[in-house]
């Protein structure tokens, strides 16, 4: 793919094209792709991502961390996932992945009118 962006004078489309036809059952590379690896080439001199460039990286919930979740809704059974998160200073992904491990479900508080005689 690299090779054709060079063969065909840094045109990325023409090099996308040639490529889907000289490798039909591939996977094809959108044209902006081709640049980007010409970009990542030319500046680290290799044409792998660094282990950087592969995502952000994860957040890890220690024990610590699910034990206080927990004992936050155990104290207060109507608190928010935001709230919690906000309280606690915790990603709301986590609060809500440890809240399903514990088959535990988000409450929503829902005002309603009251009933009367």
């Amino acid at each position: 793919m690299y090779f054709l962006f060079g063969e065909y004078a840094g045109n990325a489309s023409e090099a996308a094209r040639q490529y889907a036809v000289q490798y039909p059952n591939r996977r094809h590379p959108d044209k902006n792709v081709i640049p980007r690896l010409d970009h990542r080439m030319r500046t680290i001199g290799r044409l792998e991502p660094l282990p950087r460039e592969l995502g952000r990286p994860r957040s890890t919930k220690t024990v610590a961390e699910e034990k206080a979740i927990l004992e936050e809704v155990q104290n207060h059974p109507t608190i928010s996932i935001r709230e919690l998160s906000r309280n606690l200073e915790l990603p709301k992904l986590m609060v809500h992945e440890v809240l399903k491990s514990e088959k535990m479900h988000p409450y929503h508080y829902t005002k309603v009118q009251a009933l009367r005689d």
